[in-house]
């Protein structure tokens, strides 16, 4: 089994690569080729980083998610994911090439330092509980990263057309309000996600009543929780739909990135019993 933990983490960042090209020559030619292999092609690479994950937690019998290598790896497995999501529902495959180049460092990151020898792992580190806690944390954040890139990209074709500067790239990207679906979409897939993160972690809490509520990243997490869920109620329960909300999402994924920094550097990070 650890030979094929090897080769898997030696071709996923090539294969992310080869799709990552696949999509960039879909966007910028409209190639026939790669607009009938550039979604399989991802969905059979994001298969096989799924097996990689599965095959690692039975290996070493804990949750695959215990080091920084292999957060870096989960990240690039959810975003592929969150972005083959969206690209069904949305049904558009141009902003692929928007989204892959993240899968691709982080995978090259993680399989440069991936370390495979076997680790002990704390008890729990080997729950299912935790396991589900950590991908749906990582999952989250994740899809928060993908909307983010999907209202900068609204926010560049939006001062383009304010300006009225066009560009071959510009003319085959989906419309604004359909770049504003995607980021949303996805946006919302991470939000009930981090609810469920949220809610599993205080399940497998023991001392929640005390020790959790001080935790730096579950105060960070609630308060991210607040923020994109202020977004989602303008855009799909208000209706809000133009600029300010896209701008109102980019503030939220801001105070993620700054308010998870802080944390993580905190002393009693993420540290109370379990």
């Amino acid at each position: 089994m650890q030979t094929a933990l090897d080769l898997l983490n030696t071709l996923l960042p090539l294969l992310y690569t080869l799709a990552m090209v696949n999509y960039i020559v879909y966007l910028v030619r409209d190639d026939p080729f790669s607009a009938r292999t550039c979604t399989p092609f991802l969905f059979a690479v994001f298969g096989l980083h799924c097996a990689y994950f599965l095959l690692g937690a039975l290996h070493h019998a804990s949750s695959p998610i215990t080091s920084m290598p292999e957060v870096l790896s989960a990240v690039a497995l959810s975003v592929a994911g969150v972005y083959l999501y969206v690209e069904r529902v949305q049904g558009s495959k141009v902003t692929g090439a928007f989204q892959l180049p993240m899968v691709v460092l982080m995978q090259l990151i993680a399989s440069t330092l991936m370390q495979h020898g076997a680790t002990p792992s704390p008890s729990a580190l080997a729950s299912p509980g935790f396991s589900l806690h950590a991908f749906a944390a990582v999952f989250a954040h994740s899809a928060f990263v993908v909307g983010a890139v999907y209202a900068v990209m609204y926010v560049i074709m939006y001062r383009a057309l304010k300006a009225k500067r066009f560009g071959v790239v510009f003319q085959r990207l989906p419309p604004l309000d359909k770049l504003a679906g995607m980021g949303f979409g996805a946006t919302a897939f991470g939000w009930l996600l981090l609810t469920a993160s949220i809610v599993v972690g205080f399940v497998i809490t023991k001392n929640v009543s005390e020790s959790a509520y001080r935790d730096p990243y579950v105060i960070v997490a609630l308060g991210i929780w607040a923020i994109y869920g202020t977004a989602l109620l303008f855009y799909f329960g208000l209706g809000l739909k133009g600029a300010r909300t896209v701008y109102l999402s980019l503030l939220a994924f801001a105070f993620a990135v700054v308010a998870i920094s802080g944390a993580a550097i905190w002393p009693v990070f993420h540290r109370f019993q379990t």
